[in-house]
């Protein structure tokens, strides 16, 4: 890996936070996200990530999201939650 970054809150509007500065111009970014309930979706990916997969069991959600950097920056990902609850987040880029 190359930078990492971890949050958590209680919302809708799940976001990992940005990273420290990219080393390299391309790297992959992969976030992942926890809510709180069995029920609960994820949509939305902000800022050009793809929504990988989501999974529900009776206790929480969960959902990936990817994207290639093409230049160096400070990346992060967001999503939409379908109900305020407690959530966790966290994104890693990886040198390529």
């Amino acid at each position: 890996t190359d930078k990492t970054v971890e949050n958590s809150g209680t919302s809708t509007t799940p976001s990992t936070g940005a990273t420290a500065a990219t080393s390299e111009a391309v790297e992959l970014v992969i976030g992942g996200f926890v809510g709180g309930a069995g029920t609960a979706t994820f949509s939305a990916p902000d800022n050009s990530f793809s929504l990988v997969t989501q999974v529900q069991n009776t206790d929480q959600a969960a959902a990936m999201t990817y994207k290639v950097l093409t230049s160096t920056g400070t990346p992060n990902s967001g999503l939409t939650l379908s109900a305020s609850l407690d959530w966790a987040a966290c994104l890693a880029t990886f040198k390529v």
